[in-house]
């Protein structure tokens, strides 16, 4: 344990002093055309349900307000719904809330 805290303080040391890790990623740029087709995806499906949500049926406007109040709700308690696709490793890299 602690030959593993020497090599996270050299390795943060090592960052401070060069301004990277070691070994970065070797992660490619993003292409223009592909961020921007997210972009317009974005945008788009974004303006789509605005107009929906403001000139559409009162039904979609109950939908989402209830979606919006469903989501504080869970966010504010910190609730998270249990998976609906099973996994061994499910929970296991979960970041726990104090």
């Amino acid at each position: 344990m602690i030959e593993r805290f020497r090599q996270k303080d050299q390795l943060l040391s090592d960052f401070f002093m060069q301004g990277h890790f070691p070994d970065e990623g070797t992660e490619g740029d993003v292409s223009t055309l592909e961020c921007l087709a997210n972009f317009i995806a974005i945008v788009s499906s974004t303006g789509f349900f605005l107009y929906l949500s403001l000139f559409s049926s009162v039904w979609f406007k109950v939908y989402v307000l209830l979606s919006c109040a469903y989501l504080t709700f869970v966010t504010y308690f910190s609730i998270q719904p249990p998976q609906l696709i099973c996994s061994s490793e499910g929970g296991t890299h979960a970041k726990k809330v104090l």
